[in-house]
């Protein structure tokens, strides 16, 4: 088993455990992770999963947010507690997004890097608000990745924002802990490209031909997608401002919608919106796959959370390069398993209710 290490909710060690029923670690390149852990409640250092107390699992912590005790239908003996909760990076979520003094909108025109951690230095390390800092975090040095755009936000959930920021441009992010400064690091990263059609690194490949691969299924889906957008900038009536994005397409493939974008003031950033909403409604392309960890490909040694590399499957005819957006890791009795995503996933129903949640009231009047 995969040893536990168990920190209070100042975060000071308390105990390590390695003798439980089953752990599922979930890993996340655009948003936070998740895990669940189950273990018998008569073992050693089981009184210890407490509720706001963090689990750390390699270099990656957790906080405990549910804890559960069930007795069994064999009586004293067969009491399990389980628990759940999410990657630190989740954090952020009990904020958002406040524009400076003065401003309708938090308004950055830079690289994404560069935009991801101002939100954060300005919501959680050092706001206006003292009230609102975020204990012992801090954000990495700036070092400009990503491409260079106009974002704005005001009063959004600064997690959905940063999850939004990093699908449009790749980039992950999360918050590790630096034992040597013993503080909690923003920080963005950009996986490795280790795809067949590239010759920098060696390529790493997912196929039934090489044995690497367990269970395997593709999903491929344009529910929902959209290639074409109108986008209404300010005014009333005939003398709004509305620009078209992805006009290239025509007949059945042309699959429009409405963006209101009244928010912005210079109609030279319209485009940059009309582009961010067709990406939140782009068709779907995910396998989801167990790995079988091992030659000719070792996890965190070949491959990790992030990297885009090639999938194929010889059989169906598909060959895929594609971003490791999740990996689980799931240690139980059987021994260790990992269950892999490559892709966008499915958007679930709480997925598309946000999505509509998230849309501007349209106005009467376009």
């Amino acid at each position: 088993m995969q040893s536990v290490r168990v920190f209070d909710d100042n975060f000071v060690f308390i105990t390590e455990i390695d003798d439980y029923e089953g752990l599922l670690w979930t890993r996340k390149w655009h948003k936070p992770g998740s895990f669940e852990l189950h273990m018998n409640l008569n073992k050693l250092y089981a009184d210890r999963l407490k509720k706001d107390y963090f689990l750390m699992v390699g270099d990656s912590a957790g906080r405990i947010l549910y804890r559960e005790l069930k007795q069994g239908e064999k009586g004293k003996g067969d009491e399990e507690v389980v628990v759940r909760g999410t990657t630190y990076s989740a954090v952020v979520g009990s904020r958002i997004t406040i524009p400076p003094t003065g401003y309708a909108y938090d308004r950055v025109n830079s690289n994404i890097e560069t935009i991801m951690k101002s939100y954060v230095t300005r919501n959680c390390v050092s706001p206006v608000d003292v009230k609102r800092v975020i204990p012992n975090l801090i954000v990495a040095a700036d070092e400009g990745r990503g491409e260079k755009i106009v974002y704005q936000s005001r009063y959004k959930q600064l997690d959905e924002e940063l999850e939004k920021l990093s699908v449009l441009s790749g980039i992950g992010w999360d918050i590790r802990f630096d034992w040597d400064i013993g503080q909690w690091v923003f920080d963005v990263f950009e996986g490795k490209v280790l795809t067949v059609n590239q010759s920098e690194s060696s390529p790493v490949v997912f196929s039934i031909d090489f044995d690497n691969i367990k269970e395997q299924s593709f999903i491929e889906s344009s529910v929902g997608h959209k290639n074409m957008a109108y986008v209404g900038g300010q005014g009333e009536g005939v003398e709004r401002t509305v620009i078209e994005v992805g006009n290239e397409f025509e007949g059945l493939g042309r699959l429009e919608m409405f963006v209101d974008a009244r928010d912005i003031e210079d109609s030279g950033d319209l485009p940059n919106r009309g582009m961010q909403k067709l990406l939140e409604v782009s068709p779907i392309k995910t396998f989801e796959t167990e790995i079988l960890d091992g030659d000719p490909f070792r996890y965190k040694v070949d491959w990790d959370l992030g990297d885009v590399v090639t999938i194929r499957n010889r059989k169906w005819g598909i060959t895929v390069d594609s971003r490791i957006t999740e990996v689980t890791e799931i240690y139980d009795e059987t021994g260790f398993k990992l269950k892999v995503v490559f892709g966008n996933k499915v958007p679930t129903l709480i997925d598309r209710i946000k999505y509509e949640l998230d849309k501007p009231l349209v106005e009467k009047h376009v």
